[in-house]
This record gives structure tokens, sequence and C-alpha cells, in this order.
């Protein structure tokens, strides 16, 4: 494997930015992403990123990968949508010293897309050694690309690693899931005002038997935080770089730069309407514009501070904290509503023009609303992981 550099990831990816950016409208308006999109992210290597070097990744850090994130955005925020899930569970998939799943290690060498769902689903049960699957599983973005899907499910009783004397009703299991069975079937449910073209929809399934070995358990984030948790590095032992979603907020960032770039270009050299003059002669768009830019600029420079802290600790092999965890929840957030407040700045500048679907401020506006919908990045459940640091002894 060719060592990886500061920057060579993003050099690499420079093409299939390019692609993205061609393809973007047209993937908007049909309500489809190209499967040359995700090829040319492979074809960059982008399916390593997170992944261990122990299972054959680039295992790159939090810096570089806030960087590559809205790089992402900028070029396509709907393609860094469903790659961004994909990336997820590469780096969760890399975060044990435990041995994948069988099979696992050849479909990371294919470097094949994954999709899944993060919510509890009932429903399945484990019969001796086989795990029978049902239920429907929402929001399985980018199932179109993706083999597998990995899914957490509720099954009956105590953990197997849980002690002798449990009486837990119910535990939590991620199950790896073919999607090339007769048993899976999807059903298109996405109809989203934005990233029409993530292929977020539904997978129903029905009586689907698979190996409980294609199972492990579910690291709830205090375990990953512990100070015995076997992990192949330090970075992999700090949840919030995947689980919580931080990077989707550069990535929401990065789309907002492209807004703005685009809105620079439309006020400083465009007529407007009533008056014949470029718009930004006057002081109150260019006061939304510095705005725009100011919250922006500052999330990102934000969002790099907190990677780059995250990257010390690491090479340092500090110990992750249960306050470190907070602040990059924190950081997820607080970015994503940077840029909605940046949004709303550039419509006041633009005012009806905006939002006029020949110009593509309309898109970028839509995927930012939609994509800020996310739990990960959502204050309502980011106010609860920090309050859950906050407070640790409420109930």
């Amino acid at each position: 494997m060719t060592p990886t550099v500061p920057g060579m990831a993003m050099q690499r990816l420079q093409p299939a930015l390019a692609l993205l950016r061609a393809n973007a409208a047209e993937a908007d308006r049909s309500g489809t992403l190209p499967r040359e999109n995700v090829a040319a992210l492979r074809a960059a290597g982008a399916f390593r990123w997170s992944l261990s070097k122990a299972l054959g990744g680039d295992e790159l850090g939090a810096t570089e990968k806030v960087d590559l994130a809205a790089a992402l955005g900028r070029a396509d925020l709907c393609t860094f949508w469903i790659f961004g899930n994909y990336d997820s569970h590469t780096w969760d998939l890399s975060g044990h010293n435990a041995e994948p799943w069988p099979g696992a290690h050849a479909l990371l060498a294919a470097e094949t897309a994954f999709c899944g769902t993060v919510a509890p689903i009932p429903g399945s049960v484990a019969d001796g050694d086989e795990l029978v699957i049902n239920g429907r599983f929402g929001f399985i973005t980018g199932w179109r690309d993706a083999t597998w899907m990995r899914a957490n499910v509720l099954l009956p009783g105590p953990a197997p690693e849980a002690p002798a004397d449990s009486t837990s009703r119910f535990h939590l299991r991620v199950a790896h899931i073919p999607l090339d069975r007769p048993e899976v079937t999807i059903e298109k449910t996405w109809d989203a005002v934005g990233l029409r073209a993530s292929q977020t929809d539904t997978a129903v399934i029905e009586g689907l038997r698979i190996p409980y070995a294609n199972s492990t358990p579910y690291t709830f984030d205090p375990v990953r935080l512990a100070p015995d948790f076997g992990a192949p590095s330090p970075a992999y032992r700090e949840p919030g770089w995947a689980l919580s979603n931080a990077r989707l907020g550069a990535a929401l960032a990065g789309c907002g730069m492209e807004a703005f770039d685009r809105a620079v270009e439309y006020t400083a050299g465009g007529a407007a309407n009533q008056t014949g003059q470029a718009p930004a002669r006057f002081p109150g768009v260019r006061a939304c514009m510095a705005d725009a830019y100011i919250e922006l600029a500052a999330a990102l420079a934000a969002q790099r501070g907190t990677a780059a802290a995250s990257d010390r600790r690491a090479a340092l092999c500090e110990p992750w904290t249960a306050a470190d965890e907070a602040a990059v929840w924190g950081m997820g957030a607080a970015t994503t509503q940077a840029v909605l407040r940046a949004v709303e700045q550039l419509a006041l500048a633009l005012g009806g023009t905006g939002a006029q679907r020949s110009l593509p401020f309309e898109r970028h506006f839509r995927d930012i609303r939609t994509g800020a919908m996310h739990l990960g990045v959502h204050p309502n459940l980011v106010r609860d992981r920090v309050n859950a640091w906050l407070f640790p002894g409420l109930k």
C-alpha cells in the first residue's frame, strides 16, 4: 500500500470532485445518484480513509478528514451524504482489535460500499447459531450502490457477553446484512425537499437468516472511552468523529461556501431587476454577504481546531474523555447552526433571485436545510449528549 502523506488524499480526490460537481444538478433533477460518482470515490481511495491500517486502510486523522468532508460538500452534498454513511461504517469496523465478521476482509478489500440504519429495530430473534432478521429499516442511505447493510437489531434476552445473572429483557447487536437476498426488498420512501438523490429509502426484511457470527455487540460510547477498550490505535477510542457525524457539519459548511462563492459572483457582476445595478452596490447586500462569510469561515476554522486537538491527543496517546466527546458532538451542531444562519443571510442578499431554480442557490439551500435535520447534528439530540456529560448524576 502506498504510504499516505498529508495532502495526498486531497490530491487524489480532485478528479472525483470535478465529476461530482458536473453531475450534481442532473442528479438532483432525476433523484438518482450516478453510479460513476461512487466509482470515482473508490478510484480516489476514499473508502480507505477511515479504515484502520490493520485492515488495509489509510487511517487518516481528523483534521484531514474535515478538509475532505468540506471539499466533498462543496462539490455535491448529496454524494457526501451517501459517502459519509459508508465512511462511518468502515471507521466503526476498524475500532476494535477483535476479528471482523466472516467475509469482512474480502468485502473491505473490494472497497464495497455499506449502508445502514442506527435505530434499534425490534422483531429479530436468535435461533441457535443464526439470526432471523425481521423489520422495516428506514433511512438506509445509498442502498443502490451498497452490497451490505449494517443495522441495529433488538434481540430478546441478555447479550451473550453479559454476566450470567443478567436479567435484561433485550440486547442490542449490529447485524451485517447482505442486500442481494430475496428476503430483502426496498421501498422507495424518500421524498425529501433536498438531498433528493441520496437514495435514503426503507429496507423491508422478512425472515432473513444470517449466521449469528455475522453480528457484533453494539459498542456504547462509555465502553469505547474506557481505558481498557481494545482499539488498533488511540484515534479509534473516540466515537465523535464518526458516530456524532461531526464531519457532516464540515460538509454542510463546504456546501455553504459553494453557495457563498456563487452569490459573490452574482452580486458583484449581476444587475438587480429593479435598478439595473450590481446588487453589491447596496450596503444592505454587502452586510448580508459579510455576515454569511463570517459565519462560514469561523465554523470551518472551529471544526479544524477541534479536529487538530483530536489528532494531537491521538498522537500523544492521551486518553479520550467524556468532555472531548461532548466537544465533538457540540462542534457538529454548532457548525450546522452557523451554516443555517449563513444561508439565511445569503437569501437576504439575493432576494427573490435566490429562489429561481435556474440558478444554483436553490439546490444548495434545499440540501443544507435537509442535511441540518440529521440527528447527528440536530440540536435536540446533541443537547442530550452534552448534558449527559454536564449532569452525569441525572436519570
